[in-house]
């Protein structure tokens, strides 16, 4: 955890310690303390339930624009791998006809070593 992150985690919940406390401690009526507790409970319960409610409202808003998204960056994505695939392709076929082309030659140039070594010269 950054030190920023920690000493703001620190301040959260040294503060809701203390809020805790002055309520506990501040001279009401248990009757009354009980009620404040309660309400201070719900007032956060209910807060929680909203920031809930719109981060799930924001996520289901984004997977139903992800078809949509996918779509528009799908012919983009098609291109790049087909250019990438064709590239390789002729990458490939260069090397191939330049590897054949160096077998040929090399089994061309054995060929005339033994035929000429299996003349004999006449004199």
């Amino acid at each position: 955890m950054s030190r920023a992150t920690s000493t703001t985690v620190g301040v959260l919940v040294g503060g809701a310690v203390g809020a805790i406390a002055a309520l506990l401690l501040a001279p009401k009526r248990g009757e009354e303390m009980r009620s404040d507790l309660m309400q201070w409970t719900r007032d956060r319960e209910h807060k929680a339930a909203e920031r809930i409610r719109q981060a799930g409202a924001s996520m289901a808003s984004n997977l139903r624009q992800m078809p949509s998204k996918v779509s528009q960056k799908a012919p983009e994505l098609i291109e790049r791998a087909k250019s990438r695939f064709q590239r390789g392709a002729e990458e490939s076929a260069h090397m191939m006809e330049s590897a054949t082309e160096k077998v040929a030659e090399s089994m061309e140039k054995g060929s005339e070593q033994e035929h000429s070594s299996q003349q004999v010269p006449i004199t």
